[in-house]
């Protein structure tokens, strides 16, 4: 059988992950996790599954498991627009120390392959949207701990770079892009948007504070769509690359709640509230190399945000 160790696996992409590669009977999948944002009761039960509650800051937990494995997926970091600003020092200490421990049991380990999972955020204020993979990746303030998460998925990805550098470990890095769906957590854009309105769905006409004007942007992709276009870049990418993950249909806030409002039947307005200092007002990646390899989003976003007000309201 393949072994292969998923970190981070009790998160919202990690499990729906493991519910894909398990598929694949072949397949041995670790699942870890310490369960502070995500759970691994919520991956399915599984013969080729097992899950194991571990910290990846905990480097002596992690010698035996890494042994005889295949390919390491490390998604494992501290998450959640809140857990920036309240939590910075855990977020690094997962970003770094974590993806350092877990980098290093893969070279002792002689993994065939890793899989880094960096983010969105490593961009910051991007020069140019759509943007590329070849964006300078920046760190304007290390005084806002807003930036702790990009800042560690940046050191992140150097660390993936040079400690892989003449192991023979073939690795791959992933730039995820407002990844969304049912059960995707609260602290998020979509999820929170759902919240401020269910709590007035008694109301005729709701009105709700946001952050921002509403004409800051985002690029949605569904999981489903993300977790495929995934294991289509694990299996058909060029190896020792960067690819984002997401979708170039790029929406505003003020048209994203027209259309939940479309759907609810609701006539919904909005009062600014000033951004977090930190956030930018707009992300949409170029997926140019994605789609190159043949991938192709199957859920659009209105069916899309149709399951996920299914799953909050």
């Amino acid at each position: 059988m393949k072994k292969i160790i998923v970190t981070g696996a009790g998160g919202f992409i990690g499990r729906t992950l493991i519910n894909k590669l398990s598929q694949k009977k072949n397949n041995l999948i670790i699942a870890i996790d310490n369960n502070f944002r995500g759970s691994l009761k919520k991956i399915k039960k599984a013969k080729n599954i097992k899950k194991i509650k571990i910290d990846v800051t905990k480097k002596n937990k992690l010698k035996k498991i890494f042994n005889n494995s295949d390919t390491c997926y490390h998604l494992a970091a501290i998450n959640g627009t809140n857990n920036f600003y309240k939590k910075p020092k855990e977020v690094l200490e997962t970003g770094i120390k974590g993806t350092l421990n877990v980098l290093e049991e893969s070279i002792k380990a002689k993994l065939k392959s890793f899989i880094f999972f960096s983010s969105s955020e490593a961009y910051q204020k991007p020069h140019k949207i759509p943007t590329k993979e070849t964006e300078e990746l920046k760190i304007p303030d290390v005084f806002n701990p807003r930036l702790s998460y990009g800042g560690s998925k940046i050191i992140g990805e150097l660390l993936t770079v040079n400690y892989l550098k003449n192991t023979g470990i073939k690795y791959k890095i992933l730039r995820p892009h407002n990844v969304y769906g049912p059960d995707m957590g609260r602290d998020h854009v979509m999820p929170e948007l759902i919240r401020k309105i269910k709590m007035k769905k008694k109301e005729k006409r709701i009105k709700i504070k946001i952050l921002g004007s509403g004409n800051e942007s985002r690029s949605f992709i569904y999981i489903s769509d993300a977790v495929n276009a995934i294991i289509r870049v694990v299996n058909k990418g060029i190896d020792n690359q960067i690819y984002n993950i997401g979708t170039d249909y790029e929406i505003t806030i003020k048209k994203l709640i027209l259309i939940i409002g479309k759907i609810l039947n609701k006539k919904i307005s909005i009062s600014a509230k000033p951004l977090h200092r930190g956030s930018v007002s707009r992300r949409c990646p170029d997926v140019k190399k994605l789609t190159f390899l043949g991938h192709k989003n199957l859920i659009n976003f209105e069916k899309g945000l149709k399951k996920t007000l299914e799953y909050y309201y």
